[in-house]
């Protein structure tokens, strides 16, 4: 059996060094072969993400029984451009919040007595109407409107 083993050997190591010989001809063949010239992928400007009036719900906590979204898009009906009210969100509790863009920003969550913008602070809610003052013990300088459902 030696004999055998003798003769085989020599033959099957140079078949599988040949095939390896092959095998690494062929990728590095295939590499040369297969490259193209870089092309940088152009990058398409992001565009701003419009609010979720339920999500920000879910994050205010006011997804209760009684909690209440209400979101529009349109202008303000009334109030300084500055400041549009895209949305009320408020539940039974304190939980009351105003949804509302700032000089042409994304719209964010304001809670009664939270700074707005320089100067202004959320003074109050009531149904479709914020009103933003100085402080929320002085009277009210900006009252924000969302449109009337059926317009």
């Amino acid at each position: 059996m030696t004999s055998r083993l003798q003769r085989w050997a020599p033959a099957a190591t140079g078949v599988v060094l040949w095939l390896a010989a092959g095998l690494s001809a062929g990728y590095w063949g295939l590499q040369l072969l297969g490259r193209s010239p870089a092309v940088p992928v152009p990058q398409t400007p992001s565009l701003p993400v419009a609010p979720d009036g339920t999500l920000v719900a879910r994050a205010l906590g006011a997804l209760g029984t009684g909690a209440g979204v209400v979101p529009d898009d349109a202008a303000p009906a009334g109030g300084d451009v500055r400041y549009v009210l895209q949305g009320v969100v408020g539940d039974r509790g304190d939980g009351v919040a105003a949804l509302i863009a700032v000089a042409g920003r994304p719209a964010r969550p304001f809670r009664v007595g939270m700074a707005v913008d320089e100067g202004l602070v959320l003074h109050s809610v009531q149904g479709r109407t914020a009103r933003l003052a100085p402080s929320t013990r002085a009277a009210p300088t900006v009252e924000l409107r969302l449109p009337d459902p059926a317009s």
